[in-house]
């Protein structure tokens, strides 16, 4: 906040040195509080000063390696935090932004089924090409059907996997800024997070093609559940804070949430998806929160 070249500095080497995530989040806070063009400004710099920083720790002999593996981040990462940064600063609706991060995973699901004729097929090569040599070099032989099932649901955890850090590095950015300049900001936008109805409609669209329709639809259409799942989830946990707010409900009870999810997560994951796709019908807030 207090310059440019700080600003580019924090976020490359919080990048190098950490992770990309930490860079994200400060290239998202920027673009909350300072806008457009110093986001864009700060980006463009510090993916350069991230590639120059991890050149002189790894040398210039994979010079190719360097500029494709920060290209995608700035790629998938860094430009829709941006992106989702300037919408919030705009709209002050974190539902509104997920729904959107949400749609941006849907054009990269549809784009997989479009440049691969089997998607499917694809991830499979690449798990047998990956997985199997090193798991054999461990002695632990992979089942095939094992590896089939994987390949058919990648797409959709890929997917799923950068829109989550998306996201979290933009939920990062605006709980920094909301500690800078509006404490207790955050957690009062975010427990008011609920997405579009429209996205649930969508939702059991994709559940019924999953079901009904052959190979290629039905993959699309799984592949979408997993997405769905992942916002379903998100808004699963705007209203577990939500009525542990209303409610008085004391911090343990949120801590233990989070444990569940991390050691849990298909199950818990799945609980606080159903509750989120619940809310997005029911208003599980209002009908369970304090005074209802």
């Amino acid at each position: 906040m207090h310059g440019r070249s700080q600003a580019v500095m924090v976020a490359a080497v919080l990048s190098v040195l950490l992770t990309p995530l930490l860079g994200a989040a400060v290239i998202g806070l920027v673009a909350l509080r300072k806008g457009t063009l110093e986001g864009l400004v700060v980006m463009a710099g510090a993916s350069l000063a991230a590639g120059v920083l991890t050149l002189l720790a790894v040398g210039t002999s994979i010079v190719p390696l360097v500029v494709i593996s920060w290209s995608l981040v700035v790629i998938i990462l860094w430009v829709p935090v941006w992106l989702l940064a300037l919408l919030l600063r705009r709209t002050a609706s974190q539902g509104l932004v997920l729904g959107v991060a949400g749609l941006l995973g849907l054009v990269a699901i549809g784009a997989v089924y479009l440049v691969l004729d089997s998607p499917a097929d694809s991830w499979l090569e690449v798990l047998e090409n990956g997985l199997v040599p090193l798991f054999e070099q461990l002695g632990l032989p992979l089942d095939p059907a094992t590896l089939e099932d994987q390949a058919k649901t990648m797409t959709g955890r890929v997917v799923a996997s950068s829109v989550l850090l998306i996201m979290l590095s933009l939920f990062l950015a605006r709980w920094w800024q909301g500690l800078l300049y509006k404490p207790g900001g955050f957690g009062e936008e975010f427990r008011a997070l609920r997405l579009d109805r429209r996205v649930a409609m969508a939702t059991l669209v994709a559940a019924l093609a999953s079901l009904l329709a052959g190979d290629v639809l039905g993959g699309l259409g799984f592949d979408v559940l997993v997405l769905a799942l992942l916002l379903f989830m998100i808004q699963g946990l705007a209203v577990a804070h939500a009525l542990a707010a209303s409610r008085g409900v004391s911090v343990g009870w949120l801590v233990g949430l989070y444990l569940l999810l991390f050691f849990m997560r298909p199950f818990a994951t799945l609980a606080l998806g159903i509750v989120g796709f619940a809310d997005s019908w029911l208003n599980l807030r209002a009908r369970f929160g304090a005074g209802s």
